[in-house]
């Protein structure tokens, strides 16, 4: 797992988990981590969702759309654990 993508995927995540009442959609995550600049190969957003919901550190629903999935992912986020947002106490 591409370790930068990760982190970044997070920051974005719970950023804007903290600003609305919404479900993340993944295109959001996309469009602000290229805008940030990063290079995102083709499934590598669905294998960290895929990899985050295995570990529990996110929750959500995949969508249906093989193109989703192949490149902004294809998920929909309900559910950030906690501990992974801004301000959170360590264990």
């Amino acid at each position: 797992m591409n370790d930068e993508l990760e982190e970044a995927f997070l920051n974005v995540a719970a950023q804007l988990w903290l600003k609305s009442t919404e479900p993340i959609r993944s295109e959001v995550i996309y469009a602000q981590l290229r805008d940030a600049g990063l290079r995102i190969p083709d499934g590598a957003m669905n294998s960290l969702y895929r990899s985050l919901m295995q570990d529990s550190i996110v929750g959500g629903t995949l969508l249906l759309s093989d193109e989703a999935q192949r490149t902004h992912g294809g998920f929909v986020i309900t559910w950030i654990d906690p501990s992974y947002l801004p301000g959170a106490i360590p264990e």
